[in-house]
């Protein structure tokens, strides 16, 4: 390797590398508390959802039981291009186009609702 004076062959500074490692130093804690915040809402969901399945166990009347609905949103997802020119297995490598926006909900207490629905009729 050909050191260059102030750096390496190329090109790029101590003084440039610092800052970069810097950079990314801050990213890495970025990331970090994104984890932390996701593992701790995690957390969260499960101790209600617990909360919600002991309450319809116990037999709780609905007005008096734990109801749990989840909404999420999801931008950008992309769709695939479904022309002519899509052949075979070249379906899967053809670029995405258009962006759609995901919308769901689900009310985690009708599935228990619905599970007692299934065992009185078995």
């Amino acid at each position: 390797m050909n050191d260059v004076e102030g750096g390496d062959d190329t090109g790029i500074t101590p003084e440039e590398l610092l800052a970069a490692s810097a950079e990314i130093e801050e990213e890495i804690k970025e990331c970090k508390l994104h984890v932390e915040m996701h593992m701790a809402q995690r957390e969260l969901f499960n101790e209600f959802k617990t909360m919600a399945k002991a309450d319809f166990e116990a037999g709780k009347p609905i007005d008096q039981s734990l109801l749990m609905a989840v909404i999420d949103m999801a931008q950008n997802c992309a769709t695939p291009f479904l022309g002519d020119d899509q052949m075979g297995d070249f379906y899967y490598m053809s670029p995405l186009i258009h962006k759609a926006s995901c919308f769901g909900a689900v009310f985690i207490s009708l599935f228990f609702f619905a599970l007692l629905r299934l065992r009185l009729r078995l």
